[in-house]
């Protein structure tokens, strides 16, 4: 669960709030679900300094925007969250691969589309102390995971559709058998944060 609390954690230190997974949890669940109506910098548990930085950061800086919207989202699905499995997909790529590259930005598209699914782009190349061996056979590579454990790996075609459909039938998928040949090694780059 640490995984999808771990992208708030830099947020959270500019806010004075501990960067903590736990904490950050504890803190969408105490003030989870968000009024539909009300805008994450004017809820009330914020104190002024704080709703102000959430303004500056959603005004002046992209990837900051981005993370407050995935924080807003957040306070508003925590309650559904609760009871649904956590995805977490990872797509392993080479910065050398043109349809990589070309995949980049549907990719990004597909995780802000679903804020409640944990998503990593790792370089097979630039990554692989952090990966170890693992066989791509072709490229983009995806690996997702529900509960820590593999239910599929293998290249898809590289568009957000075929993206979000493997996302929406992950819950229901089998877990990837035993004996695949990097099953083990394929649960642990799920646990990698």
């Amino acid at each position: 669960m640490d995984a999808f609390y771990h992208r708030f954690s830099e947020l959270f230190a500019q806010l004075g709030l501990s960067r903590d997974p736990t904490d950050i949890r504890d803190f969408i669940e105490r003030h989870s679900p968000l009024p539909a109506e009300r805008r994450l910098e004017d809820a009330a548990f914020w104190s002024a300094a704080q709703a102000a930085l959430l303004r500056e950061k959603l005004l002046d800086d992209a990837d900051w925007a981005e993370v407050v919207d995935q924080l807003n989202a957040a306070l508003r699905l925590a309650d559904a969250r609760a009871t649904e499995p956590i995805v977490r997909v990872v797509c392993l790529c080479a910065s050398w691969c043109g349809v990589c590259r070309d995949f980049v930005s549907q990719y990004q598209d597909t995780m802000r589309a679903t804020p409640s699914v944990v998503f990593d782009w790792y370089d097979i190349e630039d990554d692989v102390e952090r990966l170890g061996d693992v066989d791509v056979e072709s490229f983009p590579c995806i690996l997702i995971g529900v509960q820590g454990e593999p239910v599929f790996f293998g290249p898809i075609t590289p568009n957000r559709g075929s993206l979000e459909l493997l996302i929406q039938r992950a819950p229901h998928m089998a877990q990837l058998p035993q004996s695949h040949l990097d099953r083990d090694r394929l649960a642990t780059i799920l646990r990698i944060e």
